[in-house]
């Protein structure tokens, strides 16, 4: 009976840890893991966009769709990504406050009136590590919704197998400056970055692709092209040991 309950536990803090690994890196366009080796997390961002033709700042061209690439390395030893952002070039205008929007809780019902507002979609692989035991892996796909006001994208993360898994990450979108023009950001809450005690969940990978086109205005238009040919993206990682990690990423453009 003992025995029984011992494995009764067991399932459930793992259940428990999947069911939270959607929340515990962001890989909306952000997508972030939170296992990391004990030498540090080997963060990796890659951006494409499927049109390169430049508008002009008065009228951007629409860039078909972004992808963005967000892998990190999971390691033998754990620890968490505390805050994750990525940041945009000044050429890419985003007109997100004119396309349509629903809620955080709608888009985890998959309310009909998210419908209008999916602005595209990934794919992302999970991976749930209790220390000691053994690691699941689950694969799982991403709708993108244009949150209220254009402010946010939200990204519903869904799986099935090998357990059922839906989760609502939420990403602000903001203005930021230099030489980037936007940038998405998420803030990990302390209780998503280690579940339970020794255990942890992490996004190792995420792709995702947004764009669009409502009455002639592209979601995401290119309003410039640099003389280097080159749209220049970052990201910032903060992780729970004190460390960051700042990867960078260009994507070619055409005037």
């Amino acid at each position: 009976m003992g025995a029984e309950r011992a494995v009764h536990r067991q399932r459930r803090g793992t259940t428990r840890a999947l069911a939270r690994l959607c929340a515990t890196g962001l890989v909306a366009l952000t997508g972030s893991a939170a296992v990391a080796e004990a030498v540090g997390p080997r963060q990796h961002l890659s951006v494409t966009l499927a049109r390169r033709q430049a508008g002009t700042p008065s009228r951007p061209r629409d860039v078909g769709r972004v992808t963005v690439d967000l892998s990190i390395a999971a390691g033998r030893g754990g620890f968490a990504t505390r805050t994750v952002v990525v940041l945009f070039d000044e050429n890419l205008v985003f007109n997100a406050g004119r396309f349509p929007s629903c809620t955080a809780r709608q888009a985890q019902r998959a309310a009909r009136a998210c419908r209008p507002a999916r602005v595209g979609g990934g794919r992302a692989t999970g991976v749930a590590t209790r220390t000691g035991g053994r690691r699941l892996t689950q694969r799982l796909t991403i709708a993108a919704f244009n949150g209220p006001r254009g402010r946010s994208l939200l990204l519903r993360v869904q799986g099935r197998r090998p357990l059922p898994i839906a989760a609502v990450l939420v990403g602000r979108l903001v203005r930021a400056s230099g030489p980037y023009g936007a940038r998405l950001v998420v803030r990990i809450p302390r209780r998503l970055q280690q579940p339970l005690p020794g255990t942890y969940a992490a996004l190792t990978r995420f792709v995702t692709s947004v764009g669009g086109v409502r009455d002639g205005v592209p979601y995401v238009g290119l309003a410039g092209c640099p003389a280097s040919h080159r749209l220049r993206f970052a990201g910032r990682f903060a992780f729970t040991d004190g460390t960051t990690q700042t990867p960078s990423a260009t994507a070619r453009c055409t005037s």
